[in-house]
């Protein structure tokens, strides 16, 4: 019965999911019953819109976007405005797309947008803003660097994605941001705004004739425009390797990048409930059996060059990760439990459906689907998860976890290498 409520639910969000170009503009719209109005422009390419040497350019012009205000609307006319009508306007900016995203209730949709619309035309951008983003900037990357988990991640991207365009840091150095120029920032965002590389996604109570009205106004945005298709070439995963840092800390940080399918396929579907079930099962093995670690766990990332990923933090890394190559081991060779896949199916579906109750967590996975390759790839997962088998399951689980390639920091002199480069086999 929940399976039908489910598909019956999905199969609405597809018929009312239209899609259409106003003026060049791709736009997703979604009709919705709620009085919040959820607004995104997506700005497709993330690290493949810059070089190596420029990295951390789009994080810093996204960032000076979301305070400087525009022509018509200065800065503390901005936040005055939006602060009355209770609107909410933000930025992100990532591996793969950059985002400017509002939230706001229907009384207000039209004085929001025409904000949201002259921010994106016609920002204010001065160098005092500049310069105050790109300290800011700059201080983020110090708390980084002191901070093990974003230590961690960065050389997880350094170091196992350093032949990828993953290798660049989204958050930039220290050097590539002081190398940046007010021009430099003012020309780049002038280079994202294109109509080739961004979309629309819109989701709330109102007709597609007022969607098109208010896309309208954003044909001052000019033609062309494309990501730089770098290729996106995946690390090897022939055999594992290891790589170290050492920095004195209370405990020790421990992640391995393994291979995943592609987004949008089955087996990417298929991956991440096998990733779901292994991390409770490092969770049972490590936390409440060993006391090893307070939060193993397992998951797959949604990227264009997508990985899987197990972490630990540990004062006993080789005990920590010869538990969790125990584990991907015994499941390699005797696979899932029946059980397992029945459980998971029914948690993982209800915290998919979850997570999109609200218009901006819809907005949010229409428009990261989008970027990967289709909207409508959100709309497959029920009949993926419903029709997947236990060995399907087995087989995709055993394809990409050949190797691990392991970054540590911490204490190395606690860490025997053989542990960590064993066969999985």
């Amino acid at each position: 019965q929940q399976h039908e409520i489910m598909k019956r639910a999905i199969k609405k969000q597809d018929f009312n999911v239209k899609e259409f170009t106003v003026d060049g503009i791709r736009v997703l719209f979604k009709p919705s019953d709620k009085e919040i109005i959820s607004a995104s422009l997506y700005i497709k390419g993330g690290t493949e819109n810059y070089s190596k040497e420029q990295e951390g350019i789009e994080n810093l012009t996204m960032n000076r976007l979301a305070e400087c205000g525009s022509e018509k609307y200065p800065k503390d006319t901005f936040n005055s405005l939006i602060d009355s009508y209770g609107t909410t306007i933000t930025v992100n900016s990532g591996l793969d797309m950059s985002s400017v995203d509002m939230n706001c209730i229907k009384s207000h949709w039209d004085a929001s947008w025409n904000i949201f619309a002259d921010l994106i035309l016609h920002p204010s951008f001065d160098e005092t803003t500049f310069r105050n983003k790109r300290d800011e900037a700059i201080a983020a990357i110090h708390q980084t660097e002191s901070d093990p988990d974003g230590h961690l991640n960065e050389m997880v991207m350094s170091q196992v994605f350093k032949n990828t365009r993953y290798a660049k840091i989204v958050q930039g150095t220290e050097a590539t941001l002081n190398g940046l120029t007010f021009h430099d920032i003012t020309k780049y965002y002038n280079s994202l705004i294109e109509k080739g590389k961004l979309f629309v996604v819109i989701i709330g109570n109102l007709s597609e004739e007022e969607v098109k009205a208010r896309i309208a106004m954003l044909k001052g945005i000019h033609n062309g425009g494309t990501p730089l298709h770098q290729a996106d070439e995946k690390p090897s995963y022939d055999s594992s390797t290891i790589y170290k840092e050492d920095r004195k800390l209370a405990t020790n940080y421990i992640e391995g990048i393994m291979d995943a399918p592609a987004p949008g396929t089955t087996e990417h579907t298929a991956m991440k409930i096998a990733m779901n079930i292994l991390r409770d099962r490092l969770f049972v093995e490590i936390r409440t059996k060993r006391n090893l670690s307070y939060a193993p766990s397992a998951f797959l990332a949604s990227l264009k060059i997508p990985y899987c990923a197990v972490y630990v933090t540990t004062t006993d890394p080789d005990q920590a990760v010869q538990v969790i190559t125990d584990e991907i081991k015994k499941i390699r060779k005797d696979g899932f439990s029946e059980k397992e896949l029945q459980d998971k199916k029914e948690k993982y579906l209800t915290g998919y459906y979850m997570n999109l109750e609200t218009n901006s967590a819809l907005n949010g996975t229409l428009g990261k689907n989008e970027n990967l390759g289709s909207w409508k790839e959100a709309l497959n997962v029920l009949e993926q998860v419903n029709n997947l088998t236990l060995q399907e399951l087995n087989n995709v689980f055993g394809k990409y976890t050949r190797a691990i390639h392991w970054v540590y920091l911490g204490d190395t002199s606690a860490v025997d290498d053989k542990v960590f480069l064993q066969s999985l086999d």
